[in-house]
């Protein structure tokens, strides 16, 4: 089987939500990728994976996988592949109860697709705006002050929070 059938696979599996056949695909996937070093299909890839991972509740893996497809997005400049990051694991985020952190990175991710000129829909990514189940954990202030801090992040600072890295000398992106 190709690299792109098992993909194609274990994307149809994961939107039909059977992530268990979905990731066992997507563990084929990877090393091949993996060995041809296919910066596109490594990104995408490991979003997949995540999003299946995230999906089965095994969050720290799925955080792993995200937070490498975000710093490989952000060292190619490729803005879109951040947003495609960005919003589902703001979703893990807030499964997992982090809400300040959930709203923080759908802001950030917003805001990245405002200024690009928009993103996947967010049907086919299977995400949703975490704001509303926020609110009611955390509170409209607290949302609304995370929002904010998150609208403001530049897409380096949105990947260095979103992967709990500390300031770093990147090359800022200028939008």
């Amino acid at each position: 089987m190709c690299r792109g059938q098992a993909r194609a696979l274990g994307l149809s599996y994961l939107l039909e939500g059977s992530c268990e056949q979905a990731l066992a695909y997507f563990e084929q996937f990877m090393p091949v990728v993996r060995a041809r070093g296919d910066r596109f299909w490594l990104i995408g890839g490991l979003t997949s994976t995540a999003q299946a991972q995230h999906f089965l509740g095994r969050f720290q893996p799925a955080r792993q996988n995200f937070g490498e497809a975000l710093r490989l997005a952000l060292e190619a400049n490729d803005l879109a592949s951040v947003t495609v990051a960005l919003g589902p694991l703001s979703n893990l985020e807030g499964a997992a109860g982090n809400h300040d952190r959930a709203v923080r990175l759908w802001a950030a991710c917003d805001a990245i697709k405002q200024r690009i000129g928009g993103g996947a829909p967010a049907e086919v990514m299977r995400v949703s705006d975490p704001c509303a189940a926020a609110t009611l954990a955390i509170g409209e202030d607290a949302v609304r002050s995370a929002w904010a801090e998150g609208w403001a992040m530049s897409p380096e600072e949105a990947v260095r929070y979103a992967t709990r890295e500390p300031a770093a000398s990147r090359t800022r992106i200028e939008l």
